[in-house]
């Protein structure tokens, strides 16, 4: 286990156990770009954050946080969100070397001024914090 961590405070706590055998995992803030682009119902809080590559819990989920931020006026905290880009399964590759992916969306708590969700898996791809109605 262990916590990896970024300057802008994201943090990825990985519990002892959770890996079924040591791998190399790569935390990094991710280039602009918003999972959250409707802002009549959805709104980012912080920057893209990468993770790569997929991870899957054995045991306790993994933590992922973000240093609390004030929400957007009209927007309370039942509106918090977690989006998790996911390879889309359903949709055929525009070309041979695309990939097509999309949005997930799952609750977030607030613990300790952070932004938490705890998940079982982490899909290799681009995470951000927001508000979604």
């Amino acid at each position: 286990g262990g916590t990896l961590s970024l300057s802008n405070g994201v943090r990825v706590e990985i519990p002892a156990g959770a890996l079924a055998e040591p791998m190399r995992i790569t935390l990094s803030q991710g280039a602009e770009g918003h999972a959250f682009r409707d802002l009549e119902s959805q709104r980012p809080l912080g920057p893209m954050i990468n993770l790569a590559p997929l991870i899957r819990s054995q045991g306790e989920p993994f933590v992922v946080s973000a240093p609390e931020q004030p929400l957007p006026a009209g927007w309370g905290p039942a509106d918090l969100a977690f989006a998790m880009e996911e390879i889309d399964d359903e949709q055929r590759a525009i070309d041979t070397v695309g990939t097509q992916t999309r949005w997930q969306f799952y609750p977030v708590q607030v613990e300790n001024r952070r932004f938490t969700v705890h998940t079982d898996q982490l899909m290799g791809h681009r995470l951000q914090f927001g508000v979604a109605r």
